[in-house]
C-alpha cells in the first residue's frame, strides 16, 4: 500500500461522523490489516497506544496478533520502544517477538521478552546498550539488564564492560565487573582496572614496579589522563609517581602538563621526598622552583653536600622576600614589564642594552657579523674594510686597496668574508671581492662583478652568496669554486635591486626593487612566483609562514603582506592583453611606525620578534604573533645606515652616517622565556644577561627578585658546564678604530 492510501485510511480511523463514522472506521481497520506493511501496522500500532473506539482497539489488537513479517514486527517493536504502552508490551511478552533492528529496540524487547538467547551472538556489542538499559524505568527491563552483564557468555563482552570501566568509570558497569570478577587480558589494561577499581593488593601484585600502569598511561587520551592523576592524588602515594614521571624523574618533568607537574610535586611535598625536591628546583619552571623552596625551608630541611647550603640559603632568603611565585603573577609582570609606565620614563625591562660604541672613520656603510668568532665587519666609505673583535676591542685586520667606497659586505656560512663595491655612476664595473680567511689571507679574490653599484649581499649556506647590483640583475656565486652559479635579470626598464633576504630554509630570496618585491628560488633564481606590488618597500623579512612577507616601507611603515591574485591589463604597443598577477597586499594596521627612512628589518626566528630601523635612530621591537610592541631604543649616533643581527640573535650592530658603531646585547628579548620556561631549557649564555638586568636600576622589585633567582639557579645549574667570562660578549666602552 503506498503512502497516500495509508494516510487516507488513518484518517478514516479517527473520523468522527455520525451514522458512518463507525462503518468507516471497521472498514479501514479491515484494510489496513489485509495490507499488513510496516507502514500500516505503524498506524495500527499508533491506534492501540492512542484509540478510545473500543471496537476499533479490539480490531487493531487481533490484526498485530496476526503478523509474520519481520520488518512488521519490527514497526511494532519500534512503537512499543517510544511509548512502553502496556498493550503492545503485553503483546510482544505473548508473542515472544524480538526486534531484528536497530540494536537498543532489539535488545530492549529481548529483555521484556526474556530472551537473551536472541542476542547471544553480538553480547559484545550489545554491552554498552545494556549498561545503559540498567537505568531503564521499566524495573523488568532494569534487573534483567543487570543480570545478563553478571552473566556474560563470552570473553569479548566480558572484556568490553571492562573498557567501559576504564574509559567512562561508569558505575553501573564498575558494580557488574566487580561483582562477576571480570578482568581485562591484557597485563597493562588489567593493571589500570585494578588501579581506577582500587583493588590496590591485586595492583601490587601484578604491578609492583609500575611499569604496565606507566604504560597504559601514556598511550591514554587527556580524559583517561585525568582520571588517573586524580586517584593518584587520592591515593597520597609517592610509589605510584613513577607513573607520572618513570624512573627519570628530570627528563620527565619537562614533558609534564601543568596538572601532571602540579600533582608530581605535591605528591613529592606531602611525601617529604625533600632530596628529590632540591634536584628538581634546577629543572622545573620559576613559578613551581619558586614554590619548592619555599616547602623546603617550612620544612627545617637543609642540603647535606655543603657546596649546595650557600645557594640554598641565598635561594630561601630570596624567595622570603615576595617572590611573584605563582603562574598567574608571572605572567601579569611580564605582560606589562616590555611596556613603557609613561611615555616620559625609560622602560622597565630594555630590549637591548648598549655595551660599546666604535668611531671608524669615514661613513659607515654596511656591517656584518662574523659566524665563526666574536667578530664583526665594517664597510667605509673610506674604500677600506675594518675586522674588529668586539669581546676584545681590538681591530684585528683593515683590509684595503679598493677603487671605490665599500657598500655591502656579508660573511658565508663557512666565514668567508665578501665585500662589494658602490659608485654614483650607473656606467661604472664594481667588484665583489673575497677572503677565504679575512683573518690569515689579505689577499683578496673576485667571484664576479655588477655593472653599477653593488646594493645587496646575502649568504646562501656554508660557502654561497646572491649578489643585487643596480644592473638589475641577480646572481648566485659559489665563493670557494670562485664561479657564478646563476644569474638572472629581473628589472623592468630602468628598475633595479635595492636590498634582498634570503629565507631560513635557503630556498627563496626575496627581491625588494623599485619595481615593488619578487620572491624567486635558490638556487635556480627563477620566479617562484610573479610576486609584484608594494613599491614602497625598502627591506624585507620571512616570518615563520611561508605565505606572508614582512615589509620595511619608505613611509617609515613596517607591514605585514600575503599574496592575492588580481587581474591586470598590459599594453604591448599594438593591443592591450590581460594577465593573471599575484599581488603582495597589505595585511590591516602597521606593526609599528618610525618618522624616519626605513634602514633595516630583521626577523628574529627563535622568538617571533621583529626588529626594525630608521634614519631617525630609532630601533623598534614587535612581537609578530602578538603585534604588540616589546619596547624600542633610540640611538643617538646621527642618522642611521644599516642594521645587522649576530646568527645567534645574541647581538645587535647599528651603523651610523657618522661613523659611529654601536654594539647591543639583545639577548634580554629572552628573559620572559627564562621565566616562564623550565630552568632546564635555559642556556649558560642567558647568565650575563640576566645580571645585566639585575643591575638595572629601573627595574621594579618583584622583577630584580625572580632574576636574581633565576641567576642563582642557573650559576649552580651551569656549574661545572663552562666558565661565565668564557661566554660571548661584548666588551664595554667607547672606542676609536684606527683604520690607517
Amino acid at each position: 500500500m503506498d503512502v497516500k492510501a495509508v494516510e487516507r485510511y488513518m484518517r478514516l480511523l479517527y473520523n468522527r461522523l455520525p451514522l458512518i463514522g463507525g462503518r468507516l472506521r471497521q472498514w479501514a481497520m479491515e484494510a489496513l490489516a489485509r495490507d499488513g506493511s510496516p507502514e500500516s501496522v505503524r498506524v495500527l500500532a499508533q491506534v492501540v497506544t492512542r484509540g478510545d473506539d473500543g471496537q476499533v482497539l479490539d480490531a487493531a489488537r487481533q490484526a498485530l496478533r496476526q503478523l509474520a513479517r519481520q520488518d512488521s514486527v519490527d514497526a511494532v517493536c519500534q512503537a512499543w520502544a517510544e511509548t512502553r504502552q502496556a498493550d503492545l508490551a503485553a503483546l510482544l511478552v505473548e508473542r515472544q517477538w524480538v526486534a531484528s533492528t536497530p540494536p537498543k529496540v532489539r535488545l530492549l524487547t529481548a529483555l521484556r521478552t526474556d530472551r537473551l538467547d536472541a542476542i547471544r551472538d553480538g553480547e559484545a556489542k550489545v554491552v554498552p546498550l545494556l549498561v545503559e538499559a540498567c537505568k531503564d524505568a521499566d524495573p523488568i527491563i532494569a534487573e534483567r539488564a543487570l543480570q545478563a552483564l553478571r552473566n556474560l557468555g563470552s570473553k569479548t563482552a566480558q572484556q568490553a564492560l571492562c573498557r567501559l570501566v576504564i574509559e567512562r568509570d561508569d558505575p553501573v558497569a564498575r558494580d557488574a565487573a566487580l561483582a562477576a570478577g571480570y578482568v581485562p587480558q591484557d597485563e597493562e589494561q588489567r593493571a589500570l582496572f585494578f588501579f581506577l577499581t582500587e583493588q590496590w593488593e591485586r595492583y601490587d601484585l601484578l604491578d609492583f614496579d609500575r611499569q604496565f600502569l606507566r604504560a597504559a598511561y601514556e598511550e591514554a587520551d587527556d580524559h583517561l589522563r585525568r582520571r588517573v592523576r586524580e586517584k593518584l592524588r587520592a591515593s597520597g602515594r609517592a610509589d605510584f609517581l613513577a607513573v607520572l614521571a618513570g624512573q627519570d624523574y628530570r627528563a620527565s618533568v619537562l614533558e609534564m602538563s601543568p596538572g601532571e607537574l602540579d600533582l608530581f610535586l605535591q605528591t613529592l611535598i606531602a611525601n617529604q621526598e625533600w632530596a628529590t625536591l632540591w634536584d628538581l628546583v634546577f629543572e622545573v619552571r620559576f613559578a613551581w622552583s619558586a614554590r619548592i623552596v619555599e616547602a623546603l625551608a617550612g620544612s627545617g630541611w637543609r642540603p647535606q653536600n655543603g657546596e649546595d647550603v650557600p645557594v640554598f640559603e641565598e635561594l630561601v632568603s630570596l624567595a622570603g622576600q615576595g617572590l611573584p611565585a605563582r603562574e598567574e603573577q608571572m605572567e601579569q609582570l611580564f605582560s606589562s614589564v616590555f611596556q613603557q609606565v609613561q611615555a616620559d620614563q625609560p622602560q622597565l625591562f630594555p630590549p637591548a642594552v648598549l655595551r660599546a660604541r666604535a668611531r671608524v672613520p669615514g661613513r659607515i656603510n654596511s656591517v656584518a657579523f662574523s659566524p665563526t668568532r666574536p667578530a664583526i665587519a665594517v664597510g667605509t666609505g673610506q674604500r677600506k674594510v675594518v675586522l674588529w673583535n668586539y669581546q676584545r676591542a681590538e681591530r684585528e685586520r683593515v683590509l684595503g686597496g679598493f677603487k671605490r667606497s665599500i657598500g655591502p659586505v656579508t660573511f658565508a656560512g663557512d666565514g668567508a668574508l665578501l665585500a662589494a663595491e658602490r659608485t654614483n655612476r650607473r656606467d661604472s664595473v664594481c667588484t665583489i671581492y673575497a677572503w677565504d680567511d679575512p683573518w690569515e689571507d689579505g689577499v683578496p679574490f673576485s667571484p664576479g662583478q655588477h655593472t653599477g653599484s653593488v646594493t645587496a649581499l646575502e649568504p646562501v649556506g656554508a660557502s654561497r652568496v646572491l649578489s643585487a647590483g643596480r644592473d638589475g640583475e641577480v646572481v648566485l656565486w659559489d665563493v670557494p669554486g670562485r664561479r657564478e652559479v646563476a644569474r638572472q635579470r629581473y628589472a623592468r626598464y630602468d628598475g633595479w635591486a635595492k636590498t634582498a633576504c634570503v629565507s631560513p630554509d635557503e630556498r627563496r630570496v626575496a627581491v625588494v626593487g623599485t619595481w615593488g618585491v619578487k620572491i624567486i628560488s635558490l638556487p635556480q633564481l627563477k620566479d617562484l612566483r610573479p610576486w609584484l606590488g608594494q613599491s614602497k618597500a625598502r627591506y624585507a623579512a620571512f616570518p615563520p609562514d611561508d605565505e606572508t612577507m614582512i615589509l620595511g616601507q619608505s613611509d617609515g611603515d613596517v607591514v605585514t603582506c600575503r599574496p592575492q591574485k588580481k587581474m591586470m591589463r598590459y599594453w604591448n604597443g599594438a593591443s592591450w592583453y590581460e594577465e593573471d598577477r599575484t599581488w603582495l597586499t597589505r595585511e590591516g594596521q602597521p606593526l609599528t611606525h618610525h618618522e624616519g627612512r626605513m634602514k633595516g628589518v630583521e626577523m628574529l626566528h627563535g622568538s617571533s620578534i621583529v626588529i626594525s630601523a630608521a634614519s631617525d635612530g630609532s630601533v623598534h621591537f614587535t612581537d609578530l604573533e602578538t603585534r604588540a610592541s616589546v619596547g624600542s631604543v633610540q640611538v643617538l649616533d646621527g642618522p642611521l645606515t644599516s642594521l645587522h643581527i649576530s646568527p645567534d640573535e645574541s647581538f645587535m650592530a647599528v651603523g651610523s652616517s657618522e661613523a659611529v658603531l654601536s654594539l647591543w646585547d639583545i639577548r634580554g628579548l629572552a628573559m620572559p622565556g627564562v621565566l616562564l620556561q623550565p630552568f632546564a631549557r635555559s642556556t649558560v649564555a642567558v647568565v650575563p644577561v640576566l645580571d645585566d638586568l639585575i643591575a638595572d636600576g629601573n627595574l621594579p622589585p618583584p622583577a630584580r627578585l625572580a632574576l636574581q633567582f633565576a641567576a642563582c639557579v642557573l650559576r649552580r645549574r651551569f656549574r661545572y658546564d663552562i666558565e661565565i667570562g668564557e661566554l660571548p660578549m661584548i666588551m664595554m666602552g667607547e672606542f676609536d678604530i684606527e683604520i690607517e
